[in-house]
């Protein structure tokens, strides 16, 4: 299933690079945060979180491999502000199955996370964005990679075997 929820307007985006993040499909902020962003203390649905918080991806992929888009991929998305990365980059985020605030969050993308249909949903996605944009393998990063205070996609996200699927996918 594919679901399009595009935020509208904005800065073009002529993407260079692809940044492959994760994100707890359900996110319970700290108290501190709730007073902060002036909300109600509860489990927020990932994409409601990211609403809330201004951030973006392009893409989301459900722990059952549906595909959230949720910016047009001509458009700047704010999910790496890191060496101006949301100047030049695609997001695509992987959702965890479960309940996280950060801290249980990093602790559990130590491990294999993704489910089913996801890591496949995902290769389809990037191989596409490759392809459309001429993005080169070495050009894909982990957020990790561009920004050191942030610990996704993590250990349990298999970045290797990822790219080499997508790079079957795309000679295939």
């Amino acid at each position: 299933m594919n679901i399009y929820r595009p935020l509208t307007g904005g800065i073009s985006l002529n993407p260079t690079h692809i940044v492959v993040h994760c994100i707890g499909e359900f996110v319970k902020p700290s108290e501190a945060q709730c007073i902060e962003l002036g909300i109600h203390f509860k489990d927020y649905h990932a994409l409601e979180w990211l609403e809330k918080l201004g951030v973006s991806y392009h893409t989301l992929i459900t722990p059952s491999g549906d595909e959230i888009n949720c910016r047009k991929t001509n458009m700047k998305a704010w999910h790496a502000k890191a060496q101006g990365f949301n100047h030049k980059s695609l997001g695509i985020g992987f959702m965890v199955a479960g309940v996280y605030n950060l801290e249980t969050l990093k602790k559990r993308i130590k491990n294999p996370y993704l489910e089913g249909k996801q890591e496949y949903t995902g290769i389809d996605i990037v191989s596409s964005w490759r392809k459309q944009f001429n993005i080169p393998e070495k050009n894909i990063v982990k957020h990790s990679d561009i920004d050191l205070k942030k610990p996704d996609p993590g250990d349990g996200f298999p970045f290797d075997w990822f790219l080499k699927e997508v790079q079957r996918n795309i000679d295939s």
